[in-house]
């Protein structure tokens, strides 16, 4: 019993299974449902962003007197972990289409985005001294944009188990 697939030439397979949000993974021969995949991350690095905060503003001395480091640049995770989580829900907005509190949260992601990508940019671009500020507003927005995604996350679970079929009961004789 042929399928619509086995007439398919291979890079076409690719496109297909991309294009039903699904990725074949060929190591353990599943399929990888890219929706709850990007879902699970844009979760995980919300709280994560939170948790940043909270070791940040506590009083705590910090897990790390000086920033982790990928070869010889420092990684700030005041501004990774806000950008990542922008940029994972950006992409996660672009994928769900727009309804009112995807574009709030499109919105917030782009802002998180923008802040963590300048403030890299003058942190380590920049020759002139001063004060940074750049961690701080680009902290303040992660924390805002992983409020919105959370929020987002548990009315979209409440509209998905509200929109399933109800049985009606019959009246009784």
């Amino acid at each position: 019993m042929p399928s619509e697939i086995d007439d398919v030439p291979l890079l076409d397979h690719v496109a297909l299974l991309l294009a039903r949000g699904r990725i074949y993974d060929t190591m353990s021969g599943q399929l990888i449902d890219m929706n709850g995949l990007l879902r699970v991350s844009q979760v995980v690095a919300a709280v994560g962003v939170v948790l940043i905060a909270i070791i940040t503003f506590s009083p705590l001395p910090q897990p790390y007197p000086t920033w982790p480091t990928l070869g010889a640049v420092p990684i700030n995770p005041e501004l990774v972990a806000p950008g990542i989580l922008g940029c994972i829900t950006l992409v996660v907005t672009i994928r769900d289409g727009i309804s009112i509190s995807s574009a709030v949260v499109g919105i917030l992601s782009v802002v998180t985005l923008w802040l963590a990508a300048t403030s890299l940019y003058a942190l380590y671009a920049s020759t002139a001294g001063g004060v940074f500020f750049g961690g701080l507003f680009t902290l303040v927005s992660g924390i805002i944009l992983a409020v919105g995604v959370v929020i987002k996350q548990l009315l979209g679970q409440r509209e998905s188990h509200d929109s399933r079929p109800h049985i009606k009961e019959r009246p009784s004789k």
